[in-house]
C-alpha cells in the first residue's frame, strides 16, 4: 500500500512539474489543437489548445514506476515495464496522431482504421509478453539455470551434477524442472522422478549427436527440462513429445564455441525455447513433419537432431576453432 502512495505521489508532482515547463514549450511551438468545423460552435473556444500534453503524464509515470517496481525489477518481475511499456505504445499512436493533425493543419490524423489497427497490434504484443515473461515462474527457472552457469563460467568452485559429460548440461536439466516441481509444490519423488526424465531425455539427444559437436548441448537440456516441465503441468505421453519436438524445432542450430561466461546466455534461450515447446502444444499448436527438421514420429525427429550435430556440423566446427584462433 505504501509503495502505492508513493508512486501515485511521485506521479503526480512530477506531471505537475513537467507540465509548468511542457505546456508553454508547446504553445512557443504553436502545437495546437485543431477544431472541426463541422462540431459545436462553443468548441471552437478550444482552437489552439497545445496537443501532445500527454508527454508530461507519460513521463511521470515512467519515474514513478522505476522508482516504486526497482526492487521487483531486480528479482526479474518485468510487469511495471510491461504495463508502462503498453501505456509507452499507446502513447506513441497518439503522437503520431497529433503530430499528423499539426504537420497538415487538419483536425483529422490518422484514419480510425490505421488507430485501431495499431492498438490492437500493441494489445496482443502486451498480451503475448504480459503472459510469457511476467511475475511467472517461467522468468525464475530461466534466470536460475542461467545463474549457475554464469557462476560456474567465471570460476565458482561449488559442484554441479553432469549429464552427458557436460556441466551445463547438468545444470540446464535439472535447474528449471526443480524451480517449477518447487513452485507446484510436488513431493520429494515426484520431483526426483521429472529431473530424471529430463536428464534421460538429455542423455538420449546427446547420444546421436557424439561426444564432441558444434551443437549447442544447452539446447538438448533445455529442451529436455521443458518435456519435463510439460510432465509436471499434468502433460501425458502426447504433451512430453509434442512439447520435445516444438521446441527442438525452434532452437536447434545454436552453436557451441566452447565454455564461456556467454553459455549462461545460451542457456536462458534453450530453457525458454524448452517452456515455450510445451505452451505450444497447450496452445494448441505445433510443428508437423515437414516442417524444417521436424519429422514424423518425435523419434524420427530426434534422429534428425543427431545427424544435424553428428554430421551436418562438421565443418562448422572447423570453422569455429579457425575463427577462435585468428586463422
Amino acid at each position: 500500500m505504501s509503495e502505492t502512495l508513493l508512486a501515485v505521489a511521485i506521479s503526480f508532482v512530477l506531471t505537475l512539474l513537467i507540465g509548468k515547463f511542457l505546456i508553454p514549450e508547446l504553445r512557443k511551438l504553436k502545437a495546437g489543437q485543431e477544431i472541426r468545423a463541422d462540431g459545436p460552435t462553443w468548441h471552437m473556444s478550444k482552437q489552439g489548445t497545445p496537443t501532445m500534453g500527454g508527454l508530461m503524464f507519460i513521463l511521470g509515470i515512467g519515474v514513478a514506476i522505476v522508482t516504486a517496481g526497482w526492487e521487483e525489477i531486480q528479482r526479474g518481475n518485468f510487469i511495471y515495464l510491461f504495463v508502462y511499456l503498453f501505456a509507452l505504445v499507446f502513447g506513441a499512436i497518439g503522437f503520431v496522431d497529433d503530430f499528423q493533425k499539426l504537420r497538415h493543419h487538419a483536425n483529422e490524423g490518422l484514419t480510425a482504421l490505421q488507430k485501431f489497427l495499431l492498438q490492437l497490434a500493441a494489445a496482443v504484443a502486451f498480451t503475448v509478453l504480459l503472459r510469457n515473461y511476467g511475475d511467472d515462474v517461467k522468468v525464475r527457472a530461466r534466470a536460475m539455470a542461467a545463474a549457475g552457469s554464469d557462476a560456474r563460467m567465471s570460476g565458482c568452485e561449488l559442484p554441479v551434477i553432469i549429464v552427458s559429460g557436460s556441466g551445463n548440461q547438468g545444470i540446464t536439466a535439472s535447474v528449471p524442472v526443480i524451480v517449477y516441481a518447487k513452485y507446484l509444490d510436488v513431493d520429494h519423488d515426484t520431483m526426483v522422478r521429472a529431473v530424471t526424465l529430463s536428464d534421460l531425455l538429455t542423455i538420449h539427444l546427446k547420444t546421436g549427436i557424439g561426444r564432441l559437436s558444434a551443437y549447442c548441448g544447452a539446447v538438448s537440456a533445455g529442451c529436455s527440462s521443458g518435456a519435463a516441465i510439460a510432465w509436471l503441468l499434468g502433460g501425458g505421453y502426447e504433451g512430453i513429445t509434442h512439447a520435445l519436438v516444438n521446441s527442438l524445432a525452434t532452437g536447434s542450430g545454436m552453436i557451441c564455441d566452447g565454455a564461456k561466461p556467454s553459455c549462461a546466455a545460451k542457456i536462458a534461450t534453450a530453457v525458454d525455447v524448452g517452456i515455450l515447446g510445451y505452451q505450444m502444444y497447450k496452445d494448441g499448436q505445433q510443428f508437423y513433419g515437414g516442417d524444417g527438421i521436424v519429422t514424423k514420429g518425435v523419434e524420427n525427429t530426434i534422429r534428425n537432431i543427431g545427424r544435424l550435430g553428428h554430421d551436418g556440423m562438421r565443418e562448422t566446427d572447423k570453422e569455429i576453432i579457425r575463427i577462435m584462433t585468428g586463422l
